[in-house]
């Protein structure tokens, strides 16, 4: 229980400041170490924001800090805090609050993440299975044809997808700020995964498509129809997501990925 939400008989007045001095202390140690920070390089300088207090940080970094989980109840002892320095030596200011801020968005514990390690652990199990299949598929040379050929690139499409939605995952558990971020890599692995996801149902679609050509058009060139299918299952997609990136990118208010 945290002692924020417990009355005095359930949470000692001593307990409270022992508490905050074992926080505090390596902090304001190491600050009193450091009164006057080294020459030559710019620092922003020691804070405390109510909550943490920051010592001084060298000018272009990011300060971490374990997220305070003795007074804020639902934060993690095994997250961080940060607070970003800036290039001229202040502290990074929230345009709303126009006051310094500290990021502590990593310190609350997401239930939520249960089903993130069970969607992880699904995928990981699916991209293991697909791979052993492709090996299956290239070991016996009697499973060389053009059906099967169909069938790999559906499996790699599945693969692709696997992979991209376990990167996304594990971000979303690592760093769960990354999303308000929204950092360039972040918009890349994001449209990947768009793109990976929109071929699985085409690549589906060539199936279909296959199957009911060669039973409708019995002497078809089935050459011709994988490479109509190579188009169809990695081209277009291709085209939709392009489609997809203008238009984030036109939409500049929501581009939140």
């Amino acid at each position: 229980m945290s002692c924020l939400y417990a009355s005095t008989e359930q949470c000692p007045v001593t307990y409270v400041v022992s508490v905050c001095l074992n926080r505090a202390m390596p902090t304001l140690t190491h600050v009193v170490y450091r009164i006057s920070t080294p020459p030559g390089n710019i620092y922003c300088p020691s804070v405390f924001d109510d909550w943490l207090c920051w010592d001084h940080t060298l000018a272009g970094t990011t300060a971490r800090l374990q997220c305070p989980y003795e007074f804020k109840e639902g934060f993690s002892e095994h997250r961080d805090a940060e607070k970003v320095c800036l290039e001229d030596g202040t502290w990074y200011v929230n345009p709303i609050s126009n006051k310094t801020w500290t990021d502590y968005s990593n310190c609350a514990y997401d239930p939520g993440h249960l089903i993130l390690y069970v969607s992880i652990s699904g995928n990981c199990i699916s991209c293991i299975l697909l791979i052993l299949s492709l090996i299956i598929f290239n070991y016996y040379r009697q499973l060389r044809c053009a059906r099967v050929t169909l069938h790999q690139h559906l499996f790699i499409s599945f693969i692709l997808t696997g992979v991209m939605w376990i990167v996304t995952y594990s971000q979303g558990i690592a760093r769960p700020g990354i999303r308000r971020k929204n950092e360039v890599w972040c918009k890349v692995v994001h449209i990947l995964t768009q793109y990976a996801s929109v071929s699985n149902y085409f690549w589906m679609l060539c199936e279909g498509f296959f199957l009911h050509t060669v039973v409708v058009l019995a002497f078809a060139k089935q050459k011709k129809l994988l490479i109509a299918c190579y188009f169809l299952g990695w081209g277009v997609p291709l085209l939709f997501t392009i489609a997809y990136l203008v238009t984030k990118l036109i939409d500049t208010e929501n581009d939140v990925m």
